[in-house]
């Protein structure tokens, strides 16, 4: 490049102008036919790009249906975990998913391990004493039950 010009050798800027006028020929046929068929081709175009779309879009709602299945299924499962929580633990009291979230989920706390032992600390709720009362009395149902992970750590819940 000098100049902001392409050096090319002779025979170089010789093909190149040649496939450059064959291009323009091409485009310039191309826009014959195009101008020929008038409403037809444009209608042809745009039948193209919906049909395009359309079949993008079946790719995405394949995807979407395949993602809603997985979430119906983890709902389904974490409710009947949250009925069983209920039944077992907390004595078969009746408590909306809101509640349970408010009660329990939304408490914070830290997890240590401490030998073969995964302690897991919840910080009470002062503004709960009812619900902590409850609570506690819950761990203690799940603390019985022995609960280990896949590296064989047993879980300990307490209220702190």
């Amino acid at each position: 490049m000098r100049d902001g010009k392409r050096q090319l050798s002779e025979d170089d800027a010789q093909q190149f102008t040649a496939i450059q006028k064959a291009i323009n020929r091409l485009k310039r046929k191309i826009k014959k036919i195009e101008h020929r068929k008038g409403k037809a081709w444009t209608s042809l175009k745009k039948k193209r790009t919906e049909l395009t779309r359309i079949s993008a879009k079946k790719k995405i709602y394949q995807v979407d249906v395949e993602l809603d299945q997985l979430m119906t299924c983890f709902k389904i499962s974490f409710a009947n975990v949250c009925c069983y929580l209920l039944t077992e633990c907390f004595n078969g009291e009746h408590m909306s998913l809101q509640r349970l979230f408010e009660a329990i989920f939304e408490l914070r706390g830290q997890m240590r391990i401490e030998g073969e032992q995964r302690r897991v600390c919840i910080k009470r709720n002062p503004k709960q004493e009812a619900m902590m009362k409850k609570v506690d009395a819950a761990f203690d149902v799940i603390n019985q039950m022995g609960i280990d992970d896949i590296n064989g750590y047993k879980y300990h819940f307490e209220l702190v």
